[in-house]
């Protein structure tokens, strides 16, 4: 027995409609959960000591520094 032209059309109707319906629960409860807002990811954790420093850039001096002096040999 082969399905009719009807059947056929019947069982892509059911398919198509419970792949609408899976799409948009998932769609509706990203949305009720916040999937699709942007992070808001803090820079730091609270309490947590970073092992990073920045370096703020010193100025340099300018003077000239006397020439080290050479120790004598016993």
């Amino acid at each position: 027995m082969e399905p009719t032209e009807e059947e056929m059309l019947r069982v892509l109707v059911y398919v198509s409609l419970l792949a609408t319906l899976f799409g948009a629960a998932v769609l509706w409860a990203g949305n009720a959960i916040g999937a699709w807002e942007p992070p808001s990811v803090p820079l730091h954790a609270p309490g947590v000591v970073t092992t990073e420093t920045t370096k703020v850039p010193k100025q340099h001096q300018k003077k000239h520094k006397a020439p080290a002096k050479r120790h004598k040999k016993h």
